[in-house]
């Protein structure tokens, strides 16, 4: 067995790394489920297959985490190791079928929001024949991984009889054509949305709510370069990129997916909410509290007055603090429509 995490920097990073986003993506499903009973609505298509993807995701992130800490991914420490390599072949291959089958159900999950929200005849058509190529990648990558090595325990057992296709060829196809539907998953709603009759500002917010799949984008661009990049040399450090990497496509996907449908969870914990509960106030208006006097803003003569007699009040002199004054006697007029005309 390898060195424990804690012995090894880039192993701490490596786990952290994964387990923060790992985390996020959690949590967002979380908010996702909790905006759903604040506007006691039913859970759709949309939110099982995130659950779903959820799941395969935190799967493909324990494979990684375990193979990286315990077996290294191919380092030189543990190639002599039959039993182990035997292992880490098996895990490579089960952690990209749980990757692919995560992203297929991330991107299917934010198909059908799209197809939720909105509603024209050509947009759902539009949706649901991407729906049918990401089903049928799903499957043809699937069967790809499977049967590249003739017979199928030739994955990780070298020692048999058997042969392997191009490897390398074979990730750089899957990687490419994901970036590709990737790319058409962000852009989709973008012309829909830029014809609604709504302010500039609320297209410009809800655009780039929508286009945060352009940070997964890169991520999987990314990823297609390390892919070129691997040699016989550095197998090791290229394939813990490759699964870093590929860790945090599928939980930014998740986060992605949960982001539109999580509005009521944040208008529900407004900062101003919180001071409130914290300091016990269940209104903004400030309270009056015996002794204290409240100046109204504008003076205003409510009513008639009770009797006919002269008005004192305090004016400031020059010459002394203040001077008591008379007013001039004010009297009612004959009708209510006098006193408005003067």
């Amino acid at each position: 067995m390898a060195d424990c995490a804690t012995c090894d920097p880039s192993k701490i990073m490596h786990v952290s790394v994964i387990s923060v986003f790992a985390f996020l993506a959690l949590m967002s499903l979380i908010f996702r489920l909790w905006a759903r009973m604040i506007k006691r609505n039913r859970l759709e298509w949309n939110d099982y297959l995130c659950v779903g993807g959820l799941v395969f995701t935190l799967a493909s992130t324990s494979v990684s985490v375990h193979s990286y800490v315990y077996w290294g991914f191919f380092s030189r420490s543990v190639a002599g190791d039959s039993d182990i390599v035997v292992l880490q072949y098996k895990a490579l291959l089960v952690g990209q079928l749980l990757w692919i089958t995560a992203v297929t159900l991330i991107r299917a999950s934010v198909l059908f929001l799209y197809n939720r929200i909105f509603c024209t005849k050509s947009f759902r058509i539009a949706c649901y024949g991407i729906l049918s190529i990401n089903l049928a990648y799903f499957t043809a990558t699937v069967l790809a991984c499977c049967l590249i090595c003739r017979p199928f325990a030739f994955n990780w057992d070298q020692s048999i009889h058997g042969s392997c296709g191009d490897q390398k060829s074979l990730d750089l196809f899957i990687g490419v054509f994901n970036l590709l539907m990737d790319i058409t998953t962000v852009a989709l709603p973008m012309p829909v949305l830029w014809g609604l009759q709504m302010p500039t500002g609320t297209k410009i917010v809800l655009s780039g709510l929508f286009s945060m799949g352009i940070a997964i984008c890169i991520i999987t661009l990314v990823r297609i370069k390390v892919t070129t990049d691997i040699t016989a040399n550095n197998t090791a450090g290229q394939y813990a990129l490759i699964a870093l990497l590929t860790c945090l496509e599928s939980s930014l996907g998740v986060v992605n997916a949960c982001l539109p449908v999580t509005k009521p969870v944040f208008e529900k914990l407004k900062p101003t909410l919180l001071i409130s509960l914290l300091w016990g106030r269940t209104s903004s208006k400030p309270k009056v509290l015996p002794g204290d006097y409240e100046l109204p803003s504008r003076l205003k003569r409510v009513g008639w007055p009770l009797e006919d007699r002269p008005k004192r009040i305090m004016q400031p002199n020059p010459q002394d603090s203040t001077t008591d004054v008379s007013n001039e006697i004010w009297r009612p007029p004959s009708s209510p429509h006098q006193d408005f005309e003067q």
